[in-house]
């Protein structure tokens, strides 16, 4: 689902709620923790996906080996030679009328690393509402894209990360595939010393492509470990409903239709999108102006 800015002014401006985030934090701050509790609604929701293609996969295969067996019996049945013509012509078309399902699409929300060929085909495969590339360390994942053998990385997470439409790829070993949108987030954590390097090589210049611009660069205050113990011994008793009401959040989020948030298509959009009332807009046309 998209956004669209302005449609009076740039009817075919269409923006992307798929954003890349970056927490900030020293060295035994807590921010792993942190981090994966912001994590831990998308983890849920990627091991209920995994349940349920070990479960449709399964009933594929009971379903499929049979038919798989046999069109094999008739290809061989064919092979042989002194086959009359009407056998022959009822073995092809009892073959034709084999329908073998296709296997469960294997959906995919959070991963941890993938090659820009893997997301790709994961991409073509039903996947086309995106995924979260995550990494407790952000700059290991960012430094693998200047490492020899991964030319063209970084410029692929950059197309991706606004979201790419209409890509598509062409190998010898996988074929074509063609991908309608190819989203991307990054998700990961970063020490602010490590964080002043990067944007040292961005002030240069050296690597001023846009790749750190596409963040939300999130710099909490660091706690002390006695306002830690406050907060557990206050929030303790509501913390267990609270987890349920974000995880139901994201499940909604997860299942929201365009329909049902009244999104809209025309022909200059190349999904469905939502826009603003005549009042929003203009507070969003003075907002601009600032």
């Amino acid at each position: 689902i998209l956004i669209a800015p302005d449609l009076e002014i740039k009817p075919t401006w269409f923006e992307s709620a798929i954003r890349s985030t970056a927490l900030v934090m020293p060295v035994s701050a807590n921010k792993t923790a942190a981090f994966r509790a912001g994590l831990l609604p998308l983890e849920v929701i990627q091991r209920r996906y995994e349940h349920e293609y070990k479960l449709a996969l399964k009933a594929h295969e009971q379903k499929s080996q049979p038919l798989i067996a046999q069109r094999k019996g008739l290809m061989r049945k064919l092979e042989n030679t002194s086959l009359k013509k009407q056998e022959r012509l009822d073995t092809i078309t009892l073959l034709d009328s084999l329908n073998i399902p296709d296997p469960p699409t294997y959906k995919v929300l959070v991963m941890n690393r993938a090659t820009p060929e893997k997301m790709m085909q994961l991409a073509a495969k039903g996947n086309e509402r995106g995924f979260l590339l995550k990494a407790d360390e952000l700059v290991g994942l960012i430094e693998q894209t200047t490492r020899l053998g991964n030319e063209g990385l970084r410029e692929f997470y950059i197309e991706a990360m606004t979201v790419a439409r209409n890509v598509s790829g062409h190998t010898i070993g996988r074929g074509s595939e063609f991908v309608k949108t190819l989203a991307i987030s990054l998700a990961g954590c970063v020490q602010p010393s490590k964080l002043q390097r990067l944007l040292r090589d961005l002030e240069t210049g050296f690597k001023d492509d846009g790749l750190l611009q596409r963040f939300m660069w999130i710099w909490p205050d660091q706690p002390s470990f006695s306002e830690f113990e406050k907060t557990a011994q206050t929030f303790n008793a509501s913390r267990s409903t609270l987890q349920r009401e974000v995880q139901r959040l994201f499940e909604n989020l997860d299942s929201i239709t365009p329909i049902e948030v009244g999104a809209i298509e025309t022909e200059h959009s190349p999904a469905p999108f939502c826009h603003f009332d005549k009042e929003a807009q203009e507070v969003w046309r003075e907002w601009r102006r600032i």
